[in-house]
């Protein structure tokens, strides 16, 4: 297995299994999370931690997290993952911006790839999440074109991320999937938005359906085919 994608139900159901100590995944590479409530009082906690550590996920690499409700927001994220971040390479966040996330960040010693998978890591929203987290050191950074703001006011601060001049946010590259071309009619971002990776992908069916939005479920750091400029030829 080098894929999963685990729902409340059954991670509850291994946290109560006899067995739970003895599960290991050998292969497993991915891991897809929808977070849910969680007892750290529970007896069963200590065990939810095993699940999430070495021992039993030694080759899991890429993380994915998501939270459904703000009644999650209180997640312990530091307590279930504290285990295993280390060996993670590649993070994709969806509607999670609470601190809890920002302390595992600060524990993810050997992160590459970042990547804010939503519209709620919107304009300032995505870029003070990244401030507030200082110590990454990141190959990639995936945002949606929203963090770049209203007009592209905020565009500055991820071009001084992308060029190496941020004095807390270190990234190599910061990837943006957006319409370049559109981005590019505002002529005062005309040089700030040669500093990011475009990306944007479209259907069969069209521009129309063109999806912009980082990935979030496959999510490795890799940067995806651009196809506008198959598009703008047409």
């Amino acid at each position: 297995m080098s894929y999963a994608q685990i729902s409340r139900s059954s991670v509850s159901h291994t946290a109560n299994s006899p067995s739970r100590r003895d599960l290991v995944f050998p292969n497993l590479s991915r891991l897809v999370l929808s977070l849910c409530q969680v007892d750290t009082a529970d007896p069963s906690f200590g065990s939810l931690q095993h699940l999430f550590s070495p021992p039993s996920m030694p080759k899991l690499l890429h993380l994915a997290l998501e939270s459904t409700s703000s009644l999650h927001a209180s997640f312990p994220c530091l307590l279930v993952f504290r285990n295993v971040l280390p060996q993670i390479r590649s993070l994709a966040l969806r509607r999670l911006l609470q601190p809890s996330v920002q302390q595992v960040l600060s524990r993810m010693s050997n992160l590459q790839h970042l990547c804010l998978s939503d519209a709620a890591f919107r304009s300032m929203g995505a870029y003070n999440f990244m401030k507030a987290t200082p110590g990454l050191k990141l190959k990639t950074v995936h945002v949606g074109e929203e963090a770049l703001g209203s007009k592209y006011c905020w565009a500055g601060q991820w071009a001084a991320i992308a060029k190496g001049e941020d004095e807390i946010i270190k990234a190599e590259k910061v990837v943006v999937y957006g319409s370049k071309y559109w981005a590019a009619q505002d002529d005062t971002m005309a040089q700030a938005i040669e500093n990011f990776q475009w990306v944007m992908t479209y259907c069969a069916d069209g521009p129309s359906q063109s999806q912009t939005r980082p990935p979030f479920l496959d999510f490795d750091g890799s940067i995806p085919l651009d196809a506008e400029r198959f598009w703008l030829r047409r």
